[in-house]
């Protein structure tokens, strides 16, 4: 769903509503609570749920998707990565998830192929 966002196609009614039923749920599992200095959001009901991951993962992904930070998501650039990131870069250019694996990688690649020709 998030890839066809970047690539500007709508997403699939029935990716929605996998969203929509998880974010439900997680949902049910969030509340408000006394914190320090201020009141903080915080999952209830968490002791034996091993979906628990799920839902902060759905929550940041729906928080995402409904905000217009979407326009930000990027696909790796790097060989076999497909990992999605948010580009803030000032000139909205960034190529690789991390230019410390995939973008250093990259240019390896090409250097090599540049010696070779």
């Amino acid at each position: 769903m998030i890839t066809g966002a970047i690539h500007q196609r709508p997403p699939a009614s029935a990716d929605v509503a996998i969203v929509n039923r998880e974010w439900s749920e997680a949902l049910k599992h969030r509340t408000l609570g006394i914190g320090q200095p201020y009141l903080q959001f915080q999952w209830t009901g968490v002791e034996h749920a091993l979906d628990k991951t799920l839902w902060a993962v759905t929550e940041s992904a729906a928080q995402l998707l409904g905000s217009e930070a979407a326009a930000l998501v990027r696909e790796c650039g790097g060989e076999n990565c497909g990992w999605l990131f948010e580009d803030l870069s000032r000139n909205r250019s960034r190529q690789w998830c991390d230019m410390q694996m995939c973008g250093n990688l990259a240019k390896v690649r090409r250097f090599r192929e540049r010696k070779r020709s």
